[in-house]
C-alpha cells in the first residue's frame, strides 16, 4: 500500500531539517562528536526501550525501575563519547581497550547485579550489543573525519539517507519483487536497483557542487579537499547500498522480534531516530573500510 501525501510530505520536510542540521554539525570534530553523541543517546534509549518491552513480556516481574533503564541508556553515548575522545588523542590502543573491557566489565557487573542467567541473557547480553551495534559504527565516522576529512563523513553519514529515499520511491512506484518479504515487506529489488543508480548520481552532484563551493567554505571541516574519482564513487555507492540494505533489514528484524513497528517517533513520517541511522550503523564500517583500501 502506497503512503499518504501526508506522509510523503513529513518524510520530505522531516528529512530536509535533519539531513541538513547533521550536514552544519560537521563544522568541526567536537560538533561532528557532538551530533554523534545526541545520535547514540537518543537511538540508545529507543534501542533500551526496544530490549525491555521484550523482556516485560517474558518474566514473571514486569515492572522495571526508570533508574535501571536510564543507567543502561547511558551506557552507549557514554562509551562513544570516551571514543571520540581517544581518536582525537590519537590514541588507538585506549579505543581498542575501551572495547576490549565492554565484555568482561559489563558482563561482570550483570553476573554480580542479576545473578540470573535469564536477567544476563535478555538483558546484559543485548545492551552490550547495542555498544557494539550503535556507539562502535558512529566511532567509525569520527575516524574518518579525524582521518580522512570531513566531506568523507559527509558522504558516510547522508548517502545513506539518499538511498533510502531513491529505494522508497523507487520501490513505491516500480517494485514487484520482494526483497526479503519475512523481514521486511515493502522492500522490492526494483527499489534496491533504483536507490543504487540514484545514490550514485546523487553523490556525483553533490563532489561536483561540493568542488565548485570549496574555495568559499574552506573554513568548513578540517580543511581536506575532494579525492574520490568517479571510479571511488561507484565502488562507494556500492558499499553504502549493500550496508544500507543490511543495516535496514537488521533493524527490522530486531523490531520484528519485539513486535514494533517503529524503533519511536521523534521523527513523524520517519519514526525513531534508530530507523534513520539503521543504514548508517552498517555503512560507517563500511566506507572506512574502503577509505583504508583505496588511502
Amino acid at each position: 500500500m502506497s503512503p499518504d501525501k501526508k506522509e510523503l510530505r513529513n518524510r520530505w520536510k522531516y528529512g530536509v531539517i535533519f539531513g541538513t542540521a547533521s550536514v552544519l554539525l560537521l563544522y568541526n570534530y567536537w560538533t561532528i562528536v557532538i551530533l554523534g553523541f545526541l545520535a547514540c543517546l537518543v537511538s540508545g534509549s529507543e534501542y533500551v526501550k526496544l530490549l525491555f518491552s521484550g523482556y516485560k513480556r517474558t518474566t514473571d516481574n514486569p515492572k522495571v525501575m526508570a533508574g535501571e533503564i536510564n543507567i543502561l541508556t547511558a551506557l552507549i553515548p557514554g562509551i562513544f563519547l570516551l571514543s571520540g575522545i581517544c581518536i582525537f588523542l590519537e590514541r588507538l590502543d585506549f579505543l581498542v581497550i575501551v572495547y576490549a573491557l565492554i565484555i568482561p566489565v559489563l558482563g561482570g557487573i550483570g553476573v554480580f547485579v542479576y545473578q540470573d542467567y535469564g536477567k544476563i541473557n535478555e538483558i546484559m547480553n543485548n545492551v552490550i550489543l547495542g555498544i557494539f551495534y550503535i556507539a562502535l559504527p558512529l566511532t567509525c565516522i569520527l575516524y574518518i573525519y579525524k582521518t580522512f576529512g570531513w566531506i568523507y563523513s559527509l558522504y558516510a553519514i547522508t548517502s545513506p539517507w539518499l538511498f533510502d529515499s531513491f529505494a522508497f520511491f523507487v520501490g513505491i512506484k516500480y517494485g514487484k519483487h520482494k526483497l526479503m518479504p519475512k523481514i521486511s515487506p515493502k522492500k522490492s529489488v526494483e527499489g534496491l536497483l533504483g536507490g543504487m543508480f540514484f545514490t550514485f548520481l546523487g553523490l556525483i552532484v553533490i563532489t561536483i557542487f561540493i568542488q565548485w563551493i570549496y574555495p568559499a567554505i574552506s573554513f568548513f571541516g578540517n580543511g581536506r579537499g575532494i579525492e574520490l574519482s568517479v571510479l571511488e564513487l561507484l565502488i562507494l555507492t556500492l558499499f553504502i547500498t549493500w550496508g544500507a540494505t543490511l543495516g535496514d533489514l537488521y533493524e527490522s528484524s530486531i523490531k520484528r522480534y519485539h513486535q514494533t513497528k517503529d524503533s519511536g517517533d521523534i521523527i513523524p513520517g520517519h519514526g525513531g531516530l534508530l530507523d534513520r541511522i539503521d543504514s548508517l550503523v552498517f555503512v560507517g564500517p563500511m566506507t572506512l573500510l574502503l577509505l583504508l583500501m583505496i588511502k
